[in-house]
Parts: structure tokens; C-alpha cells; sequence
């Protein structure tokens, strides 16, 4: 028999996956959030609607000045795939074609479900674009909780990387409360050591994650009270 409660574990156990992976989850949230299917399994397909609603309540909607910090949408998607096609994503995992493009933005939005924080999308403010990603981020095999961050092509140079990994580090320490805090940076990924300095944060040891070298960059929790 089928659980009538909404909350977010009961929802997974509802769906007919049985690995309950982030990706079967997250596919079947987008799944259910279509009216023709939710329709179509009628007074279950309101249940497991009611908790799709929950789960993208749980996703907090912050901003900075420039920046609107939100969940991933199915429109970010061609940019997402064109980001993770391309050599850019050589510091993030590596390019993939689109269809482990779409599994690493549903891990994104799995990883809120599984931890209860995560990876906020990037939408500029004044035009609406989607500009990249950053939040929180804490896999298995990562030595602790992380800032992370990309920008997309084109909107290099505006200060969005900087600006949105400050408002996330606030709302690390100050909202949830978190004392301790890191950004793991490939040796040769310049650009993102310069911007974890230019924030604030300071080199404490280098270490293998998991195969790969990677410096941690330590976030103090006094460098947000700016």
C-alpha cells in the first residue's frame, strides 16, 4: 500500500525506483510536476505532487545585489549542457556529453534532497539570464562541507563568481549556522584560486579527492562579517 504522507523521504520511498538514487528522484520529481501525468495517476499523483511541491520548498530562493540564487529550472538546460560540452568544465568534473549533462544538473538538485543544502543556479537580475552556479556542496569522498562555484561563458569578468560565493558563505555561518567551511581548487585552476583569495579565504593544505589533487582553501567565519 502506498504512504499518503508528503514528506520528502516518504515521496522517494513512494517512487518506483529502488535504488532511491538523487537522479531516479529528481527525474521523477520532474516527471510528476507535468499536469498530464499527475492527472493521469489521480489521488496518488496529487500525493506524490504535494511532495514535489514540499521539495522545492525546501530549495531556499536567496539574492545578492546582482544575483538571484535559485533552484535549477528545465530551461537551464541547454546552457548547463553547453558549459559541461566544453573544456570549461575541466575543473568541475570534466566535459560529458548531454546526456551525463543532464545527470550531473539532476545530482545538483539531488544533492538538496540527500544533504538539505546544495547547489543554487544563478540568474542575473537584470536580464533574468542564467549565469552559472554556486552553493554548497559536500559528495561522498569530499573531506567536508565546500563552497563551490562556475560562471558561465560570457559572463566572465562581472564579479558574479565573487559576489554569489560571499552571499553563500553567509548563508552557511549565519542562517544554518555552520562554523567550518572550504573551497577544494585544482592546482591549475588559476582563476578559481584567485577568487577564493580575493573572498577571503586562505590556503591550508593540499590533498587527493578522491584520485585527484586538489588545494583546500580554508573559509573563516569572521571574513563574512564585511
Amino acid at each position: 500500500m502506498i504512504e499518503k504522507t508528503v514528506d520528502v523521504p516518504s515521496v522517494c520511498r513512494m517512487l518506483l525506483y529502488p535504488d532511491k538514487s538523487a537522479i531516479a528522484v529528481t527525474a521523477s520529481y520532474a516527471l510528476f510536476k507535468r499536469d498530464g501525468f499527475r492527472r493521469s495517476f489521480g489521488c496518488i499523483g496529487g500525493t506524490l505532487w504535494a511532495g514535489c511541491e514540499k521539495f522545492e520548498a525546501m530549495i531556499p530562493i536567496i539574492e545578492s545585489e546582482r544575483l538571484t540564487l535559485r533552484p535549477y529550472k528545465d530551461s537551464d538546460f541547454e546552457a548547463f549542457a553547453d558549459f559541461f560540452g566544453s573544456d570549461r568544465a575541466t575543473y568541475y568534473g570534466g566535459s560529458c556529453d548531454r546526456n551525463d549533462a543532464w545527470r550531473r544538473m539532476a545530482m545538483f538538485a539531488g544533492h538538496w534532497l540527500l544533504r538539505g543544502y546544495g547547489v543554487w543556479a544563478l540568474e542575473e537580475k537584470a536580464t533574468g539570464a542564467f549565469v552559472g552556479q554556486a552553493g554548497l556542496w559536500f559528495p561522498e569522498g569530499w573531506p567536508e562541507r565546500e563552497i563551490t562555484w562556475m560562471v558561465l561563458a560570457g559572463y566572465e569578468g562581472k564579479g558574479f563568481a565573487s559576489e554569489a560565493a560571499i552571499r553563500v558563505r553567509a548563508h552557511a555561518f549565519e542562517t544554518l549556522g555552520w562554523t567550518r567551511l572550504v573551497s577544494c581548487i585544482q592546482p591549475e585552476n588559476k582563476p578559481s584560486i584567485r577568487l577564493a583569495e580575493r573572498v577571503g579565504a586562505v590556503y591550508e593544505r593540499s590533498q587527493s579527492i578522491p584520485g585527484r589533487d586538489f588545494l583546500v582553501y580554508r573559509h573563516a567565519g569572521s571574513a563574512l562579517r564585511d
